[in-house]
């Protein structure tokens, strides 16, 4: 049995990255010019959609638990993909389009990435 301090430590430190992931990431997407070439824009926002939804999971789910809940891992895809499509309706009043593409791409890391750390916390993805 894990003691409840370590409990306690553990869950604030899952909760407390994902809120600074999500304000770093917020800060750059509001940007009007985020760093780094245009052409990689897709690719970054598949990798940073990705990171955000195996974070939310991560704080989501039990650090004590063999696999990931269903429920867990939807509510985890569903909320990244929320703000994904949010902060792509939102960056035209900082100057920047909305792209279908960077909604495609933001889902595509959702789809790809949550699964992918899934399988690599443990040996069954989901528990009944």
């Amino acid at each position: 049995m894990i003691p409840p301090t370590e409990i306690l430590v553990n869950s604030f430190l899952r909760w407390s990255s994902l809120i600074c992931y999500v304000a770093a990431l917020t800060i750059l997407l509001a940007m009007q010019r985020p760093p780094g070439p245009p052409s990689l824009f897709p690719v970054a926002h598949c990798l940073a959609m990705g990171l955000l939804s195996v974070l939310i999971l991560r704080a989501l789910t039990d650090p004590g638990a063999d696999g990931i809940s269903m429920l867990a891992f939807a509510a985890a895809c569903l909320i990244a993909l929320t703000y994904a499509v949010g902060m792509e309706f939102v960056q035209p009043y900082f100057g920047r389009t909305c792209s279908r593409w960077d909604m495609l791409a933001g889902g595509l890391g959702i789809v790809v990435l949550t699964p992918v750390y899934g399988m690599l916390r443990s040996r069954s993805v989901f528990l009944r």
